[in-house]
């Protein structure tokens, strides 16, 4: 009798273990089977974000203002002519020789004998 009970309390142990390695066998399989899925729709979704970026851009280039066209030409034909009109030119508002740069020796120096008379200013000139 005590043989039987054991070998019963066996046979439960066997078929809890049993059952135990089947929950993790199937969840091994839905977990391997949810990553493949998952890696997929990452590699499908990196593919065609690119390819729907080109088709809205395809879109909105058809939907253009009448005056885009226009504004566009403008733009391009002041950026390479050689007198533009609309944009600022590349130059000093000040000329070098017109800038005032003379201070004294003392000031420059932060000396407690910045009122003496005897300092001499400097005059910096920039070269063009």
């Amino acid at each position: 009798m005590a043989a039987m009970e054991a070998r019963r309390e066996i046979d439960q142990q066997r078929q809890g273990l049993d059952e135990e390695r089947r929950e993790i066998a199937q969840e091994r399989y839905w977990d391997s089977l949810f990553g493949a899925a998952l890696t997929c729709l990452g590699v499908t979704a990196a593919s065609l974000a690119p390819i729907v970026l080109a088709i809205y851009l395809l879109k909105a280039l058809q939907h253009q203002e009448p005056g885009d066209a226009e504004l566009a030409d403008l733009l391009v034909r002041e950026i390479v002519s050689d007198r533009p009109m609309l944009l600022v030119p590349e130059r000093p508002l000040l000329s070098p020789e017109r800038l005032p740069l003379q201070t004294s020796v003392a000031a420059r120096l932060g000396n407690d004998r910045a009122e003496d008379d005897d300092a001499e200013p400097i005059e910096l000139r920039l070269k063009s």
